[in-house]
């Protein structure tokens, strides 16, 4: 009777064991799928950024330790209906760079170079009163703009027949199909009329970064010109060219112009920097990463390059060649208010090799590198063809690492300030053709070189204030990693 209570009372445990098992297990979060995630773009942008944003650790929401289950992570999802609204609440405080797209074949073809455009750069300043003027900073060649014959330093002031102010210039500059341009000059701080462009129509146009080299021998010196107006891995063999004619040509000293070159490939970056410090190899440091904590949360070495990739847009290698480098001291690189992100990094990882020395504007300030994420978790959302989700084309761009040079020198968050200072927009009606002895920016590096005086450079009239893009690329900015493995 004993030996039958007993057996009677085991079987009572296991089974109160049994049923405390089953109802811990239906609490689990990785078993009980609970409360779903109402829409899929949502789930992504959440796994993508606790993953690999660099500030993952700062941001409550985005914390391991927030959710106690899946549920309840799903419960907070699903208030937002807009992921753009979720990427917002996500970003950190401090965080002015990251971004996200819903289509990431446009975002992927920029990268490339590939946009639908007018075929030309431009800027805008305030003018008398309530008025905007625009200026002409340069024009695509065999682009819509280059058939109307609109050339750098034009002034608009008027576009479709409706002239530019503080109210309208905004919807006039955004979502046109066509221009019409009313051109301008100024004499005497007055603007002059001077001619209507024949209507001109965007169309997708693939700029190729490398828009002017020459070779400028002046007072006894060689002096190579480069202007380079965004790090793009596809243009990798255009660039190793115009370094080609330089060596070919026996360059003594260098200028690259980077005053509207807002950023781009951190690999690319990595190539020019190689082009330009002669000397180095590839056991030599030209900066480094640093990750969130998930991603080893220490500093891995970017290095400098011994051969050239020629990759295509996805960065896969299509052959190598090799590498054309200068034997120089010395460079002078011209910057502006847009200078930024990988221009400042290759400024940075210059420094501890070279003398560098700054002509132009403030620069930008960011340190900071991005990566294109997808919605692909098995390949930890970076590759795009690695069981990609196809029910929707929505990419982010989060900021993942913080950039600093082979010294460890990071602190260009504010941007680099110029050795010589000079801001175009104060001479407007002196600009003169990009490559010439005589435009604003070069005529100082070429003085600085040769020691020449000033060619009568002027004074410039009372500065203009400066109005920002109506429609301003989000890439704009950009230093990201694809194509660095990690």
């Amino acid at each position: 009777m004993k030996k039958l209570l007993m057996r009677y009372l085991n079987l009572i445990l296991m089974l109160f064991v049994l049923t405390s098992l089953s109802i811990f297990t239906s609490c689990n979060k990785d078993d009980d799928p609970g409360i779903a995630v109402e829409n899929e773009i949502n789930a992504f942008i959440w796994g993508a950024m606790n993953s690999w944003y660099y500030w993952q650790e700062e941001v409550d929401d985005l914390k391991d330790e927030q959710f106690v289950s899946s549920s309840e992570r799903n419960t907070f999802l699903n208030q937002f209906d807009d992921p753009n609204l979720l990427f917002e609440s996500l970003r950190y405080t401090d965080d002015r760079f990251s971004w996200i797209t819903d289509d990431y074949n446009a975002q992927d073809e920029y990268f490339a170079g590939i946009s639908t455009s007018f075929g030309f750069k431009y800027g805008l300043v305030r003018w008398l009163g309530d008025s905007v003027v625009g200026y002409v900073r340069y024009v695509l060649p065999d682009s819509p703009a280059s058939e109307v014959e609109l050339k750098r330093g034009e002034l608009f002031y008027g576009i479709n027949g409706t002239l530019l102010t503080m109210d309208n210039y905004q919807e006039l500059l955004r979502n046109q199909e066509s221009y019409t341009l009313d051109l301008a000059k100024i004499e005497g701080n007055e603007l002059i009329s001077i001619r209507k462009t024949p209507s001109f129509f965007a169309r997708q146009l693939t700029e190729n970064p490398v828009f002017l080299e020459k070779v400028l021998e002046i007072e006894g010196y060689k002096i190579g010109y480069l202007m380079y107006n965004a790090f793009r891995h596809t243009f990798h063999e255009q660039l190793n060219d115009a370094f080609g004619l330089f060596k070919n040509e026996n360059v003594t000293e260098l200028v690259l112009d980077l005053r509207y070159n807002g950023g781009g490939s951190i690999y690319t970056t990595m190539h020019l920097a190689s082009m330009i410090y002669g000397e180095a190899t590839g056991s030599d440091v030209f900066g480094k990463i640093l990750y969130n904590e998930k991603h080893g949360g220490n500093t891995r070495a970017l290095f400098f390059m011994d051969e050239v990739d020629i990759v295509d847009t996805d960065y896969e290698r299509v052959s190598t060649s090799p590498l054309n480098e200068l034997n120089i001291e010395r460079v002078y690189i011209l910057v502006s208010n847009r200078s930024a992100s990988a221009s400042e990094l290759l400024i940075a990882g210059l420094l501890p090799y070279m003398e560098v020395r700054i002509i132009g504007d403030q620069t930008v300030g960011k340190n900071e590198g991005s990566r294109t994420l997808y919605d692909s978790p098995q390949s930890d959302f970076t590759e795009k063809d690695r069981n990609l989700n196809s029910n929707h084309t929505y990419a982010i761009q989060p900021i993942i690492s913080k950039l600093a040079n082979s010294l460890d020198f990071s602190d260009y968050s504010t941007g680099f300030l110029p050795d010589i200072e000079a801001k175009e927009t104060d001479y407007l009606e002196f600009m003169r053709p990009l490559g010439a002895d005589d435009e604003l920016l070069l005529s100082i590096a070429i003085d600085e070189i040769t020691g020449r005086n000033g060619l009568g450079r002027i004074s410039p009239f009372t500065p203009l204030p400066v109005i920002d893009e109506p429609h301003k690329n989000p890439f704009i900015y950009e230093m990201y990693l694809n194509g660095i493995s990690n």
